[in-house]
Protein backbone atom coordinates (compact mmCIF):
# COMPACT_ATOMS: atom_id res chain seq x y z
CA UNK A 1 0.00 0.00 0.00
CA UNK A 2 2.68 2.31 0.73
CA UNK A 3 4.30 2.10 -2.68
CA UNK A 4 1.23 2.73 -4.54
CA UNK A 5 1.27 6.02 -2.43
CA UNK A 6 5.08 6.79 -3.31
CA UNK A 7 4.20 6.02 -6.76
CA UNK A 8 1.26 8.00 -6.58
CA UNK A 9 3.46 11.23 -5.11
CA UNK A 10 6.29 10.51 -7.92
CA UNK A 11 3.61 10.72 -10.53
CA UNK A 12 1.79 13.70 -9.07
CA UNK A 13 5.40 15.59 -8.77
CA UNK A 14 6.14 14.66 -12.36
CA UNK A 15 3.48 15.03 -14.12
CA UNK A 16 3.83 19.10 -12.94
CA UNK A 17 6.75 19.18 -14.86
CA UNK A 18 4.92 18.67 -17.87
CA UNK A 19 5.02 22.05 -18.74
CA UNK A 20 8.74 22.38 -18.88
CA UNK A 21 10.48 22.91 -22.23
CA UNK A 22 12.39 20.04 -23.64
CA UNK A 23 16.29 20.11 -24.60
CA UNK A 24 17.58 19.22 -27.63
CA UNK A 25 19.62 16.83 -26.22
CA UNK A 26 15.94 14.87 -24.56
CA UNK A 27 14.29 15.49 -27.50
CA UNK A 28 17.16 13.60 -30.00
CA UNK A 29 17.16 10.50 -27.24
CA UNK A 30 13.76 10.22 -27.30
CA UNK A 31 13.97 10.28 -30.75
CA UNK A 32 16.50 7.45 -30.93
CA UNK A 33 14.09 5.47 -28.48
CA UNK A 34 11.35 5.46 -30.66
CA UNK A 35 13.57 4.38 -33.49
CA UNK A 36 14.40 1.62 -31.77
CA UNK A 37 11.19 0.61 -30.75
CA UNK A 38 10.10 1.19 -34.07
CA UNK A 39 12.81 -1.01 -35.70
CA UNK A 40 11.94 -3.75 -32.84
CA UNK A 41 8.70 -4.04 -33.92
CA UNK A 42 9.44 -4.04 -37.80
CA UNK A 43 11.46 -6.66 -36.79
CA UNK A 44 9.70 -8.97 -34.77
CA UNK A 45 8.72 -11.27 -37.12
CA UNK A 46 12.56 -12.04 -38.68
CA UNK A 47 15.10 -14.02 -37.19
CA UNK A 48 17.54 -10.91 -36.15
CA UNK A 49 14.94 -9.42 -33.67
CA UNK A 50 16.77 -11.42 -30.92
CA UNK A 51 20.14 -9.76 -31.91
CA UNK A 52 18.94 -6.89 -32.42
CA UNK A 53 17.82 -7.11 -28.97
CA UNK A 54 20.71 -7.85 -27.51
CA UNK A 55 23.48 -5.69 -29.70
CA UNK A 56 20.95 -2.35 -29.62
CA UNK A 57 19.00 -2.37 -25.96
CA UNK A 58 16.11 0.35 -26.47
CA UNK A 59 16.96 3.44 -24.33
CA UNK A 60 20.65 3.04 -24.32
CA UNK A 61 20.73 3.01 -27.98
CA UNK A 62 21.57 5.78 -30.90
CA UNK A 63 20.46 5.95 -34.69
CA UNK A 64 24.19 4.98 -35.31
CA UNK A 65 24.39 1.65 -33.49
CA UNK A 66 20.69 0.64 -35.13
CA UNK A 67 22.12 1.56 -39.15
CA UNK A 68 25.16 -0.50 -38.43
CA UNK A 69 23.35 -3.20 -36.89
CA UNK A 70 21.01 -3.02 -40.09
CA UNK A 71 23.55 -2.86 -42.17
CA UNK A 72 25.50 -5.80 -41.15
CA UNK A 73 22.46 -8.04 -41.15
CA UNK A 74 22.07 -7.57 -44.96
CA UNK A 75 19.00 -7.41 -47.64
CA UNK A 76 17.07 -4.98 -44.82
CA UNK A 77 16.83 -1.69 -47.34
CA UNK A 78 13.06 -1.28 -46.19
CA UNK A 79 13.73 -1.35 -42.22
CA UNK A 80 16.83 0.92 -43.09
CA UNK A 81 14.83 3.40 -44.75
CA UNK A 82 12.22 3.60 -42.18
CA UNK A 83 15.02 4.18 -39.76
CA UNK A 84 16.47 7.05 -41.59
CA UNK A 85 13.13 8.27 -41.97
CA UNK A 86 12.50 7.93 -38.08
CA UNK A 87 16.15 10.07 -37.51
CA UNK A 88 15.04 12.75 -39.78
CA UNK A 89 12.59 13.64 -36.86
CA UNK A 90 15.47 15.04 -34.90
CA UNK A 91 14.71 18.20 -37.52
CA UNK A 92 11.29 18.94 -36.59
CA UNK A 93 12.81 20.09 -33.23
CA UNK A 94 11.61 23.47 -31.53
CA UNK A 95 13.40 24.89 -28.84
CA UNK A 96 9.62 25.93 -27.45
CA UNK A 97 7.94 22.42 -27.46
CA UNK A 98 6.62 21.59 -23.68
CA UNK A 99 7.01 17.68 -22.90
CA UNK A 100 2.90 16.84 -23.79
CA UNK A 101 3.85 18.18 -27.03
CA UNK A 102 6.92 16.26 -27.67
CA UNK A 103 5.08 13.25 -26.81
CA UNK A 104 2.14 14.12 -29.05
CA UNK A 105 4.21 14.25 -31.73
CA UNK A 106 6.30 11.63 -30.95
CA UNK A 107 3.07 9.14 -30.66
CA UNK A 108 0.79 10.22 -32.79
CA UNK A 109 1.50 12.96 -35.25
CA UNK A 110 4.41 11.15 -36.83
CA UNK A 111 2.12 8.08 -37.44
CA UNK A 112 -0.75 9.71 -39.02
CA UNK A 113 1.13 12.34 -41.54
CA UNK A 114 1.24 10.10 -44.47
CA UNK A 115 2.40 12.46 -46.45
CA UNK A 116 5.57 13.87 -44.97
CA UNK A 117 6.47 10.26 -43.09
CA UNK A 118 5.47 7.76 -45.68
CA UNK A 119 7.13 5.35 -44.68
CA UNK A 120 6.63 5.69 -41.04
CA UNK A 121 3.13 6.18 -41.52
CA UNK A 122 2.62 2.62 -44.00
CA UNK A 123 4.27 0.76 -41.08
CA UNK A 124 1.75 2.04 -38.75
CA UNK A 125 -0.11 0.92 -41.25
CA UNK A 126 0.68 -1.96 -41.84
CA UNK A 127 1.32 -2.63 -37.96
CA UNK A 128 -2.85 -1.61 -37.52
CA UNK A 129 -3.36 -4.68 -40.51
CA UNK A 130 -4.81 -7.74 -39.05
CA UNK A 131 -2.36 -10.21 -38.97
CA UNK A 132 -3.10 -13.71 -40.70
CA UNK A 133 -1.57 -16.58 -38.28
CA UNK A 134 1.34 -18.24 -39.57
CA UNK A 135 -0.05 -21.75 -41.70
CA UNK A 136 -3.61 -20.16 -41.45
CA UNK A 137 -3.39 -20.03 -45.45
CA UNK A 138 -1.85 -23.44 -45.40
CA UNK A 139 -4.78 -25.43 -43.59
CA UNK A 140 -7.44 -23.26 -45.65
Amino acid sequence: MKINIILLAAMLAVSGLTQAQVTKDAFEKAVDFVNCKTIELSLSSNENNQKFQEQCPCGNTSYTDIKQFLISVGKLDATIALSDEVESLKKAYKGSWKKDEVVAFLSDSIFVNKTKFQKISAFAEKRKAPQTPKGALEAA
